[in-house]
Protein backbone atom coordinates (compact mmCIF):
# COMPACT_ATOMS: atom_id res chain seq x y z
CA UNK A 1 0.00 0.00 0.00
CA UNK A 2 1.24 3.20 -0.49
CA UNK A 3 1.87 5.86 2.51
CA UNK A 4 -1.94 7.79 0.96
CA UNK A 5 -3.65 4.57 1.34
CA UNK A 6 -1.72 3.20 4.49
CA UNK A 7 -2.81 7.02 6.20
CA UNK A 8 -6.84 6.01 4.96
CA UNK A 9 -6.85 2.63 6.62
CA UNK A 10 -5.42 3.67 9.93
CA UNK A 11 -7.89 6.66 10.07
CA UNK A 12 -10.53 4.14 9.25
CA UNK A 13 -9.18 1.02 11.92
CA UNK A 14 -8.73 3.98 14.66
CA UNK A 15 -13.00 4.59 14.16
CA UNK A 16 -13.52 1.07 14.61
CA UNK A 17 -11.47 0.83 18.05
CA UNK A 18 -13.84 0.51 21.15
CA UNK A 19 -14.64 4.34 22.51
CA UNK A 20 -12.28 4.17 25.29
CA UNK A 21 -9.38 3.11 23.66
CA UNK A 22 -9.76 5.56 20.53
CA UNK A 23 -9.78 8.41 22.96
CA UNK A 24 -6.94 7.37 24.57
CA UNK A 25 -4.87 6.88 21.08
CA UNK A 26 -5.97 10.51 20.25
CA UNK A 27 -5.21 12.52 23.28
CA UNK A 28 -1.85 11.07 23.30
CA UNK A 29 -0.45 10.62 20.13
CA UNK A 30 -2.78 13.33 18.49
CA UNK A 31 -2.74 15.80 21.69
CA UNK A 32 0.32 14.59 22.87
CA UNK A 33 -0.82 14.44 26.55
CA UNK A 34 0.86 12.93 29.36
CA UNK A 35 -0.88 9.68 31.04
CA UNK A 36 -1.74 12.21 33.92
CA UNK A 37 -3.20 14.57 31.81
CA UNK A 38 -5.55 11.90 29.87
CA UNK A 39 -6.49 9.72 33.76
CA UNK A 40 -7.54 13.31 34.68
CA UNK A 41 -9.80 13.53 31.60
CA UNK A 42 -11.17 10.37 31.20
CA UNK A 43 -11.38 9.79 35.02
CA UNK A 44 -8.99 6.26 35.06
CA UNK A 45 -5.87 5.73 36.17
CA UNK A 46 -2.86 6.63 34.34
CA UNK A 47 -1.96 2.89 34.54
CA UNK A 48 -5.12 2.19 32.97
CA UNK A 49 -4.55 4.85 30.10
CA UNK A 50 -1.15 3.16 29.27
CA UNK A 51 -3.01 -0.34 29.44
CA UNK A 52 -5.53 1.43 26.88
CA UNK A 53 -3.41 2.55 24.47
CA UNK A 54 -1.11 -0.68 24.14
CA UNK A 55 -4.32 -2.74 23.53
CA UNK A 56 -5.18 -0.17 20.68
CA UNK A 57 -1.62 0.04 19.09
CA UNK A 58 -1.79 -3.74 19.09
CA UNK A 59 -5.44 -3.83 17.55
CA UNK A 60 -4.03 -1.30 15.14
CA UNK A 61 -0.83 -3.35 14.40
CA UNK A 62 -3.32 -6.89 13.58
CA UNK A 63 -5.41 -5.00 11.50
CA UNK A 64 -3.16 -2.91 9.32
CA UNK A 65 -1.22 -6.18 8.80
CA UNK A 66 -4.02 -8.36 7.73
CA UNK A 67 -4.14 -5.59 4.83
CA UNK A 68 -0.33 -5.50 3.95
Amino acid sequence: LDQEERMQSLRFHLTQLPEHLRQVVILRDLGDLSYGEISRIMGISAASARVYRCKAIQLLAVWMGQEG
